[in-house]
């Protein structure tokens, strides 16, 4: 995907709602390959070479991992990022995630705590030594011994809703980590299927605001039939 490419999916002026492509870094990372697009770098040139000159500066809100689609936001002042960025340390913006798991998990919220292990830093484990963890999933769909499932996550730990449906039985495709399959009847799958389809927030104070962004590619192609006709709203 070239940086001309990054779509926009609301400008509400001082913030941003882009849609981040799977593969792509949020922010530069240690140990990343140089090849690998940095989706606050691209997004930041695409925005001082287009038409929006007046752009100087971008700042990062919240950040989805390299694996993970769908919408992010980013914010154009300083005072717009200390905003939403309390609302989200408050727990005051809402995020709904897509997933393709195996099996079909019941609709719950799971709240087992999560502990990030220290030796990596990549993996998390339910463990009584973690913080509190609460996620709401309902299955939209199964067929073939997947489903679609809609994650809600309440708080925001590392790898949250890739640990809890691994603890109920239902790990992510893609998703090898925490005992998911590689790969779906041939495709290979090199990222857990998980994309961030909605979020919403008030900002300012009284304007409610709402952003959704349909899934592309292999979860797209995978999820067909499956979806109920979500993805054609």
């Amino acid at each position: 995907m070239q940086s001309d490419q990054i779509k926009i999916l609301e400008d509400w002026g001082e913030i941003l709602v882009v849609f981040k492509p799977v593969g792509w870094l949020t922010v530069p990372g240690r140990g990343n390959h140089e090849s690998t697009p940095v989706l606050s770098h691209v997004l930041g040139e695409q925005l001082r070479n287009g038409r929006q000159k007046s752009d100087k500066d971008l700042f990062v809100i919240h950040r989805l991992d390299q694996g993970t689609s769908g919408v992010i936001l980013f914010a154009r002042s300083q005072a717009a990022h200390r905003a939403l960025s309390l609302l989200f340390e408050s727990r005051n913006v809402l995020k709904t995630y897509l997933c393709l798991v195996k099996g079909t998990p019941i609709d719950q919220t799971i709240k087992v705590p999560i502990f990030k292990l220290l030796s990596k830093k990549i993996k998390s484990v339910v463990s009584e030594k973690g913080k509190k963890a609460q996620t709401i999933i309902n299955t939209i769909s199964s067929h073939d011994g997947i489903s679609l499932v809609q994650a809600t996550p309440l708080t925001g730990r590392s790898h949250q809703i890739r640990v809890h449906l691994a603890h109920v039985g239902s790990p992510l495709l893609g998703d090898p980590l925490y005992g998911g399959p590689e790969d779906y009847k041939g495709i290979p799958l090199p990222y857990p299927l998980l994309h961030a389809s909605e979020i919403a927030f008030e900002w300012p104070m009284g304007t409610k605001r709402h952003a959704i962004a349909k899934p592309i590619g292999n979860f797209l192609e995978i999820s067909k039939g499956l979806s109920n006709g979500l993805f054609d709203r």
